[in-house]
């Protein structure tokens, strides 16, 4: 009767009701928590003496222990808490004060709130049939508090991220799967539980702790498939025809938070998320969303461009499995995401003005130049012609078809190219069988080096290979390992296109009539030629190869590039001499090319080229990997990407 006469009277936040509040009433608690209301949007000033209230009954000793009986009233004292102080979290004129006591009691407020998340489980019982609602709900409210925490400041954010506590709240939070359909929990219309692990590896310190988590736990192949799950499960949310906002902003989200982890140097993570074929899953899920908005909503697609951009980023970032993401990106349907999104893409005011150059290139120039990439390209469009854009401008439309036609040259290439796996090349330098194109045998210790004949294996093996076999097969061991192993079929592959490259630029430069050829026939040996595709354009220009330039020099001649194989060294080194000698040929030239290879990392390709039957063809190729010196072979950034020898 008292109580009741007490809740009828309480009207307004007092000193007397906070008082009450204090000594543990869950009546006024409660009229606290409905008062103060949790939205800001109405009720009463937060009085900043009710924080205190608010910790005091979330103290660790107060939480009930799962196998005795529970208590009611400690459970709702701490509901009507956290209430509170989602509350507070929104006043900014408390932060000062909020960030002091968070801080203060980081052990209770998290055990509190991994205890809160059992309480819909523990209710499940037939009298309940709503208890799913009531749990997705928990996980819900309470993945909007911990996100509002980890938000706060950066003092707070440090303090929790480094709590194995609040770091296992953010797993319960993602991993937990919906009993009735086995899916995971999907909150399209709040976010909540996305944003909270979003505000955890947004920042590196905190990517890296929940990865080492992760980790720990053996849970990346499961992290990897509930994202996946998570993008299918928006892209084909039954409301996106009406309503698509909600499920493109939760892709948006799921995107960009997957570029954070991306982001990490753990190849652990790399290489789960390239078994699990990630690229091509996500993208998939992107270009079914887009088809569902193009029908009804076809202004919103460029609210995808973000996505997508953030594919084209994860492929970048790859430290494994790079050559299966890219054609990951193809097989998913790249070209026709980009085919609805591009001609809507000038209308967003967050895309870059040249949005549409920067994806185009960065599929063309960076994902179709590897023959297994162009291999699945060609399977969906085997007469290598791809889908005009609509509604574009015509400056748009020609960059577009001018971007294609230069990729078109690596697909010309490769159906002229009889793959097969047949290899015939020699990595002997004096070999002297090169016109007969034997097939090659590679070297049985090191896989690195291949040769027409065990005469060759024997003359490369004094002047070079018993300086190189051991130090390459550990490289080769880490590349094959990380799935990043160029093959010698694709250097076979790439050694002749930088042939036909060159010929085409030196009978271009002879129809224009404009002066010397590309290369001087005079003194051929005075330049080399140098195709870069590592900026998104091909970019050709001469390095200069006159005899007073150290090989040194030019084995890393490419600014802020280390390549690491230093024992290829002498044989670069000789196959300079040799060409400036003339001993590689009176007519020989020497040629360049460099890709792009994974995360700041470039394949260079330096060819050999002599006259067969009136046309150049590279004879002698040597493969190396570079890395961004400013980056990549940092000490806390090589990892195993370069062998212990080598760094």
């Amino acid at each position: 009767m008292r109580r009741a006469v007490r809740e009828r009277l309480v009207t307004a936040v007092t000193p007397e009701v906070i008082q009450r509040a204090s000594t543990g009433s869950v009546p006024d608690l409660h009229f606290l928590a409905d008062n103060l209301d949790i939205n800001g949007e109405h009720g009463e000033q937060f009085p900043i003496e009710l924080l205190k209230v608010a910790f005091k009954f979330l103290h660790p000793e107060l939480v009930p222990s799962v196998e005795r009986d529970w208590i009611r009233q400690p459970i709702d004292r701490a509901m009507y808490c956290m209430t509170i102080l989602q509350c507070a979290l929104k006043q900014p004129d408390l932060k000062a004060a909020l960030v002091d006591q968070l801080t203060e009691n980081v052990d209770g407020l998290c055990r509190w709130i991994r205890f809160l998340l059992l309480v819909p489980d523990n209710l499940k019982a037939p009298q309940l049939p709503d208890w799913m609602n009531l749990m997705l709900e928990a996980y819900v409210n309470n993945a909007t508090f911990i996100r509002r925490v980890l938000s706060l400041d950066d003092r707070v954010f440090d303090v929790y991220i480094s709590s194995p506590e609040c770091i296992d709240i953010i797993l319960r939070l993602w991993f937990r799967i919906d009993d009735n359909t086995g899916e995971p929990l999907l909150d399209i219309t709040s976010c909540s539980i996305l944003d909270a692990l979003r505000a955890v590896v947004k920042k590196k310190v905190g990517a890296e702790i929940f990865l080492n988590r992760i980790m720990e736990k053996r849970l990346l192949p499961r992290l990897a498939w509930t994202i996946l799950r998570r993008a299918r499960l928006a892209s084909e949310d039954p409301s996106a025809a009406e309503r698509p906002n909600d499920a493109i902003e939760y892709l948006r989200t799921l995107a960009a938070t997957s570029s954070f982890l991306m982001g990490s140097s753990s190849e652990d993570l790399h290489r789960a998320f390239g078994e699990a074929n990630f690229l091509r899953e996500f993208c998939s899920a992107i270009n079914t969303l887009s088809i569902t908005v193009q029908k009804s909503h076809a202004t919103m697609l460029a609210r995808l461009g973000s996505c997508i951009h953030a594919l084209f980023f994860m492929a970048t970032q790859a430290r494994t499995h790079v050559i299966k993401h890219r054609g990951g990106l193809v097989e998913g349907g790249i070209v026709p995401l980009l085919v609805r999104v591009i001609p809507w893409s000038h209308k967003s005011t967050e895309l870059p003005p040249h949005y549409a150059d920067i994806v185009t290139s960065s599929l063309t120039l960076s994902d179709l130049t590897h023959p297994r990439v162009i291999r699945r390209f060609l399977g969906m469009y085997p007469d290598g012609k791809v889908p005009s854009l609509e509604g574009c401008s015509l400056a748009t439309s020609e960059r577009w078809e001018y971007h294609w036609k230069q990729a078109f040259s690596f697909c010309e290439a490769y159906q002229k190219f009889d793959g097969g796996g047949v290899v015939m090349i020699c990595d002997n330098q004096a070999c002297v069988h090169r016109a007969q194109e034997r097939v090659s045998r590679q070297c049985a210790g090191c896989s690195s080096v291949v040769y027409c004949s065990a005469a060759c294996q024997e003359e490369d093996w004094r002047a070079f290979h018993h300086h190189e076999c051991s130090q390459a097969r550990r490289d080769h061991a880490v590349r094959r390992s990380l799935h990043t192993w160029y093959s010698h079929s694709v250097r076979q592959f790439y050694t002749q296109w930088v042939a036909d490259a060159v010929e085409n630029i030196e009978s271009e430069m002879f129809q224009r009539g404009g002066g010397a050829p590309l290369m001087h026939h005079d003194n051929p040996s005075d330049t080399m030629v140098h195709l870069d595709f590592s900026k998104g354009e091909i970019a050709t220009h001469f390095i200069n190869m006159t005899r007073s330039v150290p090989p040194e020099i030019l084995w890393s001649s490419r600014k802020n590039t280390a390549y690491p194989q230093g024992f290829l060294k002498p044989r670069h080194a000789s196959l300079l001499q040799r060409y400036w000698s003339g001993l590689a040929g009176p007519k020989s030239k020497l040629a360049e090319l460099v890709l792009c290879f994974g995360q700041h990392s470039y394949l260079d390709l330096i060819v050999l080229l002599e006259p067969v039957g009136g046309v150049y063809r590279g004879v002698y190729s040597i493969a190396r990997h570079g890395y961004d010196s400013q980056v990549d072979l940092l000490p806390g950034n090589t990892l195993k990407l370069v062998p212990p020898s080598e760094s």
